[in-house]
């Protein structure tokens, strides 16, 4: 049997205890990261919802019935899908990064 050797656990716990504090509590990110991230953010919700939107009701209510098949199924399940992103995460990630950006208590 191998036995682990002193260093060894004095490194593990080291780690251990590097984990157990948050140690980035008081370091907020650049005021240009912040507003650039949300910007961009915002940007691609604005696109994202409209676009998708258009996307699920082109293969739904299409009047030829040529939209029909797995495919394009596949996709109108990849749209709802970003549909959901773009209209949850997004708009979380650019209020995230506007308190960011403020200095307002982001994880309160």
């Amino acid at each position: 049997m191998i036995r682990p050797t002193s260093a060894f656990l004095e490194d593990l716990h080291c780690v251990k205890m590097s984990f157990q504090s948050n140690l980035c509590e008081q370091h907020w990110a650049p005021f240009a990261t912040s507003v650039t991230t949300a910007t961009v953010s915002a940007i691609l919700c604005i696109i994202t919802v409209p676009g998708n939107l258009l996307i699920c009701w082109a293969v739904i209510w299409n009047p030829n019935r040529n939209l029909k098949s797995a495919f394009n199924y596949l996709v109108l399940n990849l749209a709802i899908a970003d549909l959901i992103v773009g209209t949850v995460t997004e708009p979380v990630f650019v209020g995230y990064h506007t308190n960011e950006a403020l200095k307002h208590p982001v994880l309160v």
